[in-house]
C-alpha cells in the first residue's frame, strides 16, 4: 500500500489514459447488443430445434424478415380505398424497400380477404416480407413511412424484427434512466452518511471510472471472443457495480474518517483502514467475482451475460485498491468538509437501542420482523408471464401493433405459434397430408388454441375432399355409375337372347340373323365401355378407401373380362346355337354376379358411415 501510495500520481495518469483509450476505440456497446444481444433458447430444447429445421427448410442464404402493416380507420373501406390500394403499389414496387413478397386485401381470395379485415371493417393487414440482408428492421420502418407518409393513412407496424429492435431500444432508454436515477439517489446516500460536499463524489468518481474501464473490456470480449451478451448487461452492471461499489467506499472512507479522528496522519490513517476495512472489502469483493463468474457456465443467454458483472467487479476491486488511496492520500481531512475540528461522529442512540433491544428480547424482535416479512411473502403468488411484450410496453409503435391486432384479430394473428413436423416420408401425398390433418386437429383441441392453419387448411379451415363422409359419398356415386353401366351390360345381354331365339330359324337359313346377332354384341360391348367409363368415375371417388374400392374394381373389371372373352366366344361359335345360347347364360349369371358385388360393397360404405 505504501507503494501505491506513493505512485499514486502516476497510477491515477495511467487509470485516465486507459479509460480514455479504451472509451475511444472500444466497439459501441450499443450496437454489439442490437447484433449479438437478442435473448436466444439455448440448443437441447424444442424452440431451438425447430428453429433450426425452419433454417433447414429456407433457401440457402434467406434473410428475409416479415413484418404487418397494420391500417386503422373508422371508415376504412369503402372510403379509404384508393389510398390503400395505393399504399400497397408504393410497398410493392418500390426497390429502396427491398420488398420481396407482400400479401394484398385487393389481390386475394375471399378466404384470404377475411384473415386481413376485421370484422368491423376499421382495420386492414398488409404482410411484408423484405430482404434484411439489404435494409435493417429500422431503416425499413423509417422509410415506409417517409414513403407513406403523403397518403395520410393511418397506420402501424409490427413484426419480430420490429419487436427486437423495440426490446433493444427499451433497454438502452432504460439503461440511461438506471444510470441516473442509481447516481442520483447514491449521491443522497452518501451525502446524509458523510454530511460532506466532498466524500459523496470519491466513490462516484471510483465506480464511474471502474464502470467506463469494465464496459470497454466487455465490449472487446464480445466482439473478439464471443463473450455471451444480451440487453440486460449492461443494466446488470451498473446496478451491481454503483451498489457494491458505493458500499465498500462508504466502509473505507468511514473507516479512514475513524483513524483521522483518533489523531493519525492520512498516510497512518490510509494504512490502517486497508489492513482492516481493506481486508473485509477485498475478501467480500472476491467472493461477489466468483459468484457471477460462475453465472457464466449457466446455458439461459440472459443469465450467462451477467457474467459480465464479474469483469466489473474485478476492475472495481482493482480501483478500490487504487483510486480511493489515491483521493484520502491527496485530500485527507478536506474529505469531510465543512466538518471541520473533530470530524468524528458520536455512537447512533437510534441504532444502540435498536441492538440493545434485539439482543435483549430475541423472540420479540424477530416477530416484528416477521410482521413486517410474512405478509408481502403470503401476498406473492408466483405467477408467471410468457408475454415478453409487458416488458417494454404499448409507448412503442411495435406493441401497440400488436396489441390492435390481439384486439381485432386475436393474439395469434401476428405471431402465431409454429409447429414443425419431420418424418422420414414424403408429406405431399395422400398419406402425408391425412397426417397432417390428424396433427392439425390435436393441435386445434388443445386448450387456448383457436385456430390451425397447416397444409391441409391453408386459411384454418379443413379440406372437405380429406373427411371419410366427403369419401364416401364420392364412392356411392361411382358405384352408381357403376350399377347403370352393369344394367346397361344385362339389358344388352337380354336383347342378344332374345334376338337368337326370335332368328332361329333365319340363322339356320341365311346370314341374316348374324346381322341381328352382331347387334346384340355391339349392345353388349356398349355396355362395357360405359362400365369402362364408370370404372374411371368409380376410381376418382375410391382412392381415398382403398380396402373397398380395391374390391369391388377387382370383382368389376374380372366379369368385364369374362363377358369379353364370352362375345369373342359367341362371334366365333354363331352356327352353333346351343354353345351360343350357355355363353349368353354365363354372361347373364356373371352380370347378375357384379350387380350383387356392388351392392356387397355398398352396404360396407353405409356401415364405415355409421
Amino acid at each position: 500500500m505504501r507503494t501505491i501510495i506513493k505512485a499514486r500520481w502516476i497510477i491515477a495518469a495511467l487509470w485516465i489514459a486507459m479509460a480514455a483509450v479504451l472509451f475511444i476505440t472500444a466497439p459501441d456497446m450499443g450496437q454489439l447488443t442490437k447484433e449479438k444481444g437478442q435473448i436466444a433458447v439455448p440448443e437441447g430444447y424444442p424452440s431451438s430445434y425447430a428453429n433450426k429445421l425452419l433454417e433447414q427448410m429456407s433457401k440457402d442464404g434467406d434473410t428475409d424478415k416479415s413484418v404487418v402493416v397494420v391500417f386503422q380507420d373508422k371508415q376504412l373501406l369503402p372510403n379509404r380505398e384508393a389510398a390503400l390500394k395505393k399504399a400497397i403499389t408504393i410497398l410493392e414496387k418500390d426497390s429502396s424497400l427491398h420488398v420481396s413478397d407482400i400479401t394484398s386485401y385487393f389481390d386475394a381470395e375471399e378466404d384470404i380477404q377475411k384473415q386481413l379485415l376485421s370484422k368491423d371493417r376499421t382495420t386492414l393487414l398488409v404482410p411484408v416480407t423484405f430482404d434484411a440482408n439489404k435494409i435493417s428492421a429500422a431503416d425499413f420502418k423509417a422509410k415506409v413511412n417517409e414513403k407513406l407518409k403523403p397518403l395520410k393513412l393511418d397506420y402501424e407496424m409490427t413484426g419480430q424484427p420490429l419487436i427486437d429492435d423495440d426490446v433493444i431500444t427499451s433497454s438502452q432508454e432504460g439503461l440511461k434512466k438506471t444510470e441516473y436515477i442509481t447516481v442520483g439517489f447514491i449521491l443522497i446516500v452518501l451525502i446524509l452518511v458523510f454530511r460532506s460536499a466532498v466524500a459523496p463524489f470519491v466513490p462516484l468518481l471510483a465506480v464511474a471510472l471502474s464502470y467506463l474501464v469494465s464496459q470497454s473490456v466487455v465490449a472487446y470480449l464480445v466482439e473478439y471472443a464471443d463473450f455471451p451478451l444480451s440487453t440486460f448487461t449492461q443494466i446488470f452492471m451498473v446496478a451491481i457495480m454503483f451498489g457494491i461499489g458505493t458500499d465498500y467506499c462508504i466502509l473505507l472512507l468511514s473507516r479512514f474518517k475513524e483513524e483521522l479522528a483518533h489523531g493519525k496522519d492520512k498516510i497512518e490513517a490510509i494504512l490502517t483502514t486497508y489492513k482492516t476495512a481493506g481486508k473485509t472489502v477485498l475478501f467480500s469483493g472476491f467472493a461477489v467475482l466468483i459468484g457471477f463468474t460462475c453465472i457464466g457456465f449457466a446455458e439461459f443467454q440472459l443469465y450467462k451475460s451477467a457474467v459480465a458483472v464479474a469483469v466489473g467487479v474485478a476492475v472495481l476491486i482493482l480501483a478500490l485498491l487504487t483510486i480511493v488511496p489515491f483521493f484520502m492520500a491527496v485530500l485527507g481531512k478536506v474529505l469531510f468538509w465543512p466538518v471541520r475540528g473533530n470530524i468524528g461522529h458520536p455512537q447512533s442512540k437510534l441504532w444502540e437501542t435498536a441492538g440493545r433491544f434485539a439482543f435483549s428480547k430475541p423472540l420479540i424482535s424477530l416477530l416484528i420482523v416477521a410482521a413486517v416479512a410474512v405478509p408481502p411473502i403470503l401476498m406473492y403468488k408466483g405467477t408467471l408471464s410468457y408475454n415478453n411484450l409487458d416488458e417494454i410496453g404499448d409507448q412503442y409503435e411495435s406493441v401497440s401493433a400488436f396489441n390492435t391486432i390481439s384486439d381485432k384479430f386475436g393474439p395469434g394473428e401476428s405471431l402465431p405459434v409454429t409447429v414443425v413436423l419431420k418424418t422420414s416420408d414424403a408429406l405431399d401425398t395422400n398419406d402425408g397430408l391425412i397426417a397432417i390433418e390428424k396433427i392439425s386437429r390435436a393441435i386445434e383441441q388443445t386448450n387456448g388454441v383457436s385456430k390451425v392453419r397447416s397444409a391441409t387448411r391453408p386459411v384454418g379451415k379443413g379440406l372437405s375432399d380429406l373427411y371419410v363422409k366427403t369419401q364416401a359419398n364420392e364412392l356411392n356415386k361411382g358405384l352408381e355409375s357403376g350399377n347403370k353401366g352393369l344394367k346397361k351390360i344385362k339389358d344388352g345381354l337380354a336383347e342378344a337372347s332374345k334376338s337368337i331365339a326370335d332368328q332361329k330359324p333365319q340363322i339356320e337359313a341365311s346370314g341374316k340373323g348374324i346381322n341381328q346377332l352382331i347387334k346384340g354384341t355391339e349392345s353388349i360391348k356398349a355396355g362395357i365401355s360405359d362400365v369402362e367409363a364408370n370404372m374411371r368415375k368409380l376410381k376418382d371417388g375410391t382412392d381415398q378407401s382403398k380396402e373397398g374400392v380395391a374390391r369391388a374394381k377387382k370383382e368389376i373389371q374380372a366379369a368385364k373380362k369374362q363377358l369379353t372373352a364370352q362375345v369373342d366366344q359367341l362371334n366365333g361359335q354363331i352356327e352353333n346355337y346351343k354353345e351360343i345360347s350357355k355363353v349368353l347364360k354365363a354372361a347373364l349369371s356373371q352380370a347378375e354376379s357384379a350387380q350383387g358385388i356392388t351392392a356387397d360393397v355398398q352396404k360396407m360404405i353405409e356401415q364405415t358411415n355409421q
